[in-house]
């Protein structure tokens, strides 16, 4: 239903409730008018007429309160719950109220005030008192003619006015009245019929009709009231009460159609408002519930309902073209969105793909804007340089490196890809980065987008691994071609030299003899070590394939370290055994019937030479008498990683030897061939394990030796 029906409705029933008050008015002031209320002929129909007008008006009353009382209480109880459009309810019931209870009073005024006016005009005082004066002249007169009349009999105590009184003594009847009723003057008379003959005689005398019956001594008076007078007074006498009482139920009447109209208007301000606000709220309803579903995504919501020309139809015309106008851009974001996606999800596959790629690079990738900030910064990258990406994104390249010569060829290195014409530059640098030696190969190359954005991308590959293996496998090539080409004169040359001094050496006597033989010694000597040093050569160029055998590793550590008990420097050597949550440690010459197990695949020979190398280089580096050399060995049951630490508390390594003490031919000592740590190195990777050294805090030297091992652990295992 659309505004102007409902307005429409509105109308017709404030007109039809107009038209049932004034018609109770009107029907009301019809019957008071034509005076049927004060005529005893229509006096039943007319009281009949004049209450139902009233009760009319009453009820209208009665319901025109109820229904503004329950406007109110709606409208109050609407305000606490907070309905939708009650404050708007409030301020139109309130505006219409205002506007309407003003007028309202005034004509309510003015109303009562005409009423008052005009009944006193139509009921006059003077009007009243006269009536009343003539009511009590009547009475008066009758009063006079009643005591004329007692005064003539001496027994006046059995005379009643408007009564009968016999007077049986004197035989005299006397009956006194307004007006002559002689049926009752016969009926009074019948119980004296039988004794008394009763014949009446009427004799006029003026105004006044007299009675007098004579017949056996009885007398009968009958005195009435003027002849025009007493009709008169008769019918003023029972009008007058009446019109008083009319007069009161008109005016009665006047007030309540007069309290009809006010609440009338009242409940019309209050409907008005209500309905306007209802107009207007509930196609707002509609409109915020529509809104709501499309801020939702519901572009199919329908606004039917609201149909009209007015301002109310327009914006509901502009919503449904906007939610028509939001569906398409919706159709064409979906689109569009779904385009995004799958762009987005092949991105995102090209940037997992590309992440993947730059984390199992083996060299480290560096991206840079065009002002050297990191863009990119991958793992491998991570671990050569010590720096997560999170804590160098955005940073500029020059601040991630300390201030050393690494920067420096990293600098220089973008600066010459910029001028080059290649637009690249690759080198090699080797030095210490972070306390650690490294041999490095960087290409810088200069990258551009397709949208022209340019950037460097660096490549650091570390190389050092493969450097020390390029110089292993020379080292070993010519050691053994050395141990080929030294080692095959050797033996003519000790030869020589023996059959030299045998054969000679009776030839020289004195000082020349002596001179001849130290010579030849020295040539066996020297021989002799050549051979030696030859031996050793071979030794490592040719060192054998590892043979893996089942056993346990923790006994062939333990005997590696009994060779070196009770030696001079004196030196405590400790084995501690880490298993799960279990400790075993054993000391010196201590004998020891059990040892834990971890039985795992190894060769004996070459763990038992690599321990014993590394144990002796910690037990000659100790300077001090009663120190300990300590091996730890620690494992997990369900760890496939062997770990074996060998402490010394020497005077420590140096950071440049300790990033070449695996090398072949390098060495601390004097005496040494620098071949002990680099053939240790050899049985490791030959185990695919690694192995470490670090500084022993306060000071000393830590080897960290680390096998992977398929392992089974048992409690104990008894030495035979």
């Amino acid at each position: 239903m659309n505004l102007h029906t409902r307005f429409y409705k509105l109308i017709l029933w404030v007109l039809f409730s107009i038209f049932i008050a004034v018609s109770g008015s009107f029907l009301e002031n019809s019957i008071v008018n034509q005076g049927a209320i004060f005529s005893n002929k229509f006096f039943g129909n007319s009281v009949y007429l004049f209450f139902s007008a009233v009760i009319l008006n009453v009820i209208l009353l009665l319901l025109f309160v109820f229904l503004t009382f329950r406007s109110g209480v709606k409208l109050i109880v609407d305000n606490s719950r907070g309905v939708f459009g009650s404050k708007l309810n409030t301020k139109l019931v309130t505006a219409f109220l205002f506007f309407s209870l003003l007028p309202t009073v005034v004509l309510l005024y003015m109303s009562t005030k005409f009423v008052n006016t005009n009944f006193e005009k139509w009921l006059p005082d003077n009007l009243v008192e006269t009536t009343e004066e003539t009511l009590n002249s009547e009475a008066a007169y009758q009063a006079k003619i009643y005591s004329l009349l007692i005064n003539q009999f001496p027994n006046k105590d059995n005379i009643d006015i408007f009564d009968f009184v016999v007077d049986k003594k004197k035989n005299k009847m006397i009956y006194i009245s307004k007006k002559i009723n002689e049926s009752e003057i016969k009926r009074t008379l019948l119980s004296y019929k039988a004794s008394h003959k009763i014949k009446p005689v009427w004799h006029e005398f003026g105004n006044e009709r007299k009675i007098l019956i004579i017949e056996n001594n009885f007398l009968i008076y009958g005195i009435i009231s003027p002849k025009i007078l007493q009709p008169k007074w008769l019918q003023l006498k029972n009008e007058y009460p009446g019109l008083t009482n009319a007069a009161k139920m008109i005016r009665l009447s006047y007030y309540v159609m007069l309290g009809v109209i006010t609440l009338l208007i009242i409940f019309s301000a209050t409907w008005l408002g209500f309905t306007l606000a209802r107009e207007i709220t509930v196609p707002l309803q509609i409109l915020a519930n529509a809104t709501e579903s499309v801020s939702h995504g519901n572009y199919s919501v329908k606004i039917d309902d609201i149909v009209s020309d007015d301002e109310m139809g327009k914006l509901a015309l502009s919503f449904r073209s906007m939610v028509s106008d939001l569906k398409r851009e919706k159709e064409r974001v979906d689109l569009f969105s779904d385009e995004l996606k799958r762009k987005a999800e092949e991105l995102s596959i090209k940037s997992e793909y590309n992440e993947v790629l730059l984390k199992n690079v083996n060299a480290g990738v560096i991206v840079l804007s065009a002002e050297l900030f990191i863009e990119s910064w991958n793992q491998r990258a991570e671990n050569l340089f010590n720096n997560k990406e999170k804590d160098v994104l955005g940073t500029h390249i020059s601040k991630v490196f300390a201030d050393n010569d690494f920067q420096k060829i990293i600098l220089h290195a973008l600066e010459d890809a910029s001028l080059s014409v290649l637009k690249r530059v690759e080198m090699e640098w080797s030095g210490f980065l972070y306390e650690k030696e490294f041999q490095l190969q960087i290409s810088v190359s200069l990258i551009c987008s397709p949208r022209g954005k340019v950037g460097k991308i660096i490549f650091v590959n570390d190389i050092s691994d493969f450097a020390k293996a390029q110089r292993l496998a020379a080292w070993k090539d010519v050691a053994s071609r050395i141990a080929h080409e030294i080692k095959n004169p050797l033996t003519p040359i000790k030869l020589g030299a023996q059959r030299l001094e045998k054969k000679f050496t009776n030839n020289f006597i004195g000082n020349d003899k002596q001179v001849f033989k130290e010579s030849i010694q020295i040539i066996l000597q020297s021989t002799d070590s050549i051979k030696i040093l030859v031996d050793e050569f071979i030794k490592y160029a040719r060192m054998p394939h590892s043979k893996l055998n089942f056993g346990n590793i923790v006994e062939a550590i333990y005997m590696s370290m009994r060779g070196f008990i009770g030696n001079p420097e004196n030196i405590f050597l400790i084995l501690e055994v880490f298993i799960n949550d279990k400790f075993y440690r054993y000391q010196n010459e201590e004998k020891f019937d059990y040892l834990p197990q971890i039985k795992c695949y190894f060769d004996r020979n070459q763990i038992t030479r690599l321990f014993i190398n590394l144990i002796a280089n910690a037990v000659t580096v100790s300077t001090e008498k009663n120190t300990p050399v300590t091996v730890s060995i620690y494992n997990k049951t369900n760890d496939n990683i062997l770990k074996i630490m060998v402490k010394d508390f020497g005077t420590g390594l140096s950071t440049e030897v300790k990033s070449r003490i695996f090398e072949p031919y390098f060495s601390t000592k004097k005496t040494g061939m620098g071949l002990g740590l680099a053939i240790v190195k050899q049985i490791v990777d030959e185990h695919f394990g690694q192995i470490s050294v670090e500084e022993n805090h306060p000071n000393g030297t830590i080897f960290t030796v680390t096998l992977p091992i398929e392992i089974n652990i048992e409690k104990e295992e008894k030495i035979n």
